[in-house]
């Protein structure tokens, strides 16, 4: 067998291997959709390849037109997928369109009386644009991080080498006919930076898949399973960061305070999983009130500190406001009939020279006055301006 014989079988073995790695990634991690059209796009170009180097008429309909359509359907997959996972947009119309094109003419070219290298150029030009379309969404996210940066990269690369292979390696070579295609050096320079291109794809897109998988792990370990919050340990060390900034920057910061009220009757009388939907929908409500520069956490069973940046008391006095109406007007399945749940706030402002604990101390007392008094309200201690006042501490 030729060295181009032998080199021509890597493409099928290194595509339909990553198939088959992608499959069984996407096995363990079914919620990451994208990963399952990766291991569909190798399998077409796997499929392609094969097809491509048994087939024996390289002019047959099978080769010509049978190869091309998979190799469409291929990088169709890796483009959506790549884009799918960074949340981009991705004009599918047009990447369906370019191919269907690209056989029009293909099958204009192969049907007429026009040279054999012309067909070189049609399906390239075709697939060198689609992974353009496909870098231009992708620059989009290119800021997010590396990964980002080395797929964008990668694409680029695909889009040019489709371009700039057929010039360069007719060039050398001139017309040859059909019998000649599989001994030319064309061909060998096919195979091979293909070869190469695709290992180097196909680990760019697994490193992608491995940065996204632990990034999951991560966030499972840092946050509350119900709400989606910050567990106590994880959400205390960042406060604690956030007042080491703080510190050098003379900006307010204030903190809110939470406790579902009589959240043991709950448990009691309806049962715990009734109790884990009242934690549940007020994690969501904190993950939907919370502007994005300040963080909440679950930091006990059903009580909740918010951190917000850059707010005074009576900032914080009208988020927690908005918190507890609302809070108060989601019905819980398992409750009774407009039987709503209520919820207590405690807020405190920051002052010169305090740290986590002090400003964690001070909510904790104007959360202990709401359940003190009555419930199902905000208290929000005097600053030291208001106090010299002579005003009355607001609930």
């Amino acid at each position: 067998m030729k060295n181009e014989q032998i080199l021509g079988l890597l493409n099928p073995l290194i595509a339909l291997v990553f198939a088959i790695t992608f499959f069984v990634f996407w096995w363990k991690y079914k919620d990451k959709s994208y990963i399952i059209g990766i291991s569909f796009a190798y399998l077409m170009m796997g499929t392609g390849f094969l097809i491509s180097h048994l087939a024996a008429d390289v002019n047959g309909i099978a080769h010509v037109f049978g190869t091309n359509f998979l190799f469409s359907m291929g990088v169709i997959s890796i483009i959506w997928a790549a884009c799918y996972r960074s949340n981009l947009n991705v004009p599918l119309g047009l990447l369906g369109l370019l191919p269907i094109l690209g056989i029009s003419v293909l099958a204009y070219v192969h049907f007429n009386p026009i040279e054999f290298n012309a067909r070189l150029f049609v399906m390239n030009t075709a697939f060198g644009i689609m992974f353009a379309i496909g870098a231009v969404s992708l620059f989009k996210n290119i800021s997010a991080g590396p990964v980002e940066k080395l797929l964008f990269a990668m694409f680029v690369l695909m889009a040019l080498q489709f371009w700039i292979r057929p010039i360069s390696t007719v060039s050398p070579e001139g017309s040859f006919d059909h019998q000649g295609y599989r001994d030319s050096f064309y061909y060998s320079v096919l195979n091979a930076t293909i070869a190469l291109l695709a290992l180097m794809l196909a680990l760019s897109l697994m490193a992608a898949c491995v940065v996204d998988i632990m990034a999951e792990i991560r966030t499972k370990t840092e946050n509350d399973l119900l709400t989606g919050l910050k567990i106590r340990r994880v959400f205390e060390d960042q406060a604690k960061a956030i007042f080491e900034d703080n510190s050098r920057v003379d900006l307010p910061m204030a903190m809110i305070l939470a406790d579902i009220d009589h959240f043991k009757n709950v448990n009691d009388n309806f049962g715990h999983q009734v109790g884990d939907r009242a934690i549940a929908a007020f994690g969501k409500l904190l993950r939907e009130q919370v502007r994005d520069s300040d963080f909440a956490g679950r930091v006990g069973g059903e009580e909740f500190c918010i951190i917000l940046w850059n707010a005074n008391a009576q900032t914080a006095r009208l988020v927690a406001e908005n918190i507890r109406y609302r809070f108060s007007q989601i019905q819980i399945a398992g409750l009774p009939k407009n039987d709503f749940l209520t919820a207590s706030f405690g807020v405190a402002e920051s002052r010169d020279g305090d740290d986590y604990d002090t400003l964690f101390k001070r909510a904790d007392e104007a959360l202990y006055a709401s359940k003190k008094n009555g419930r199902d309200r905000v208290t929000c201690p005097l600053t030291r301006d208001e106090s010299s006042l002579g005003l009355e501490p607001a609930t």
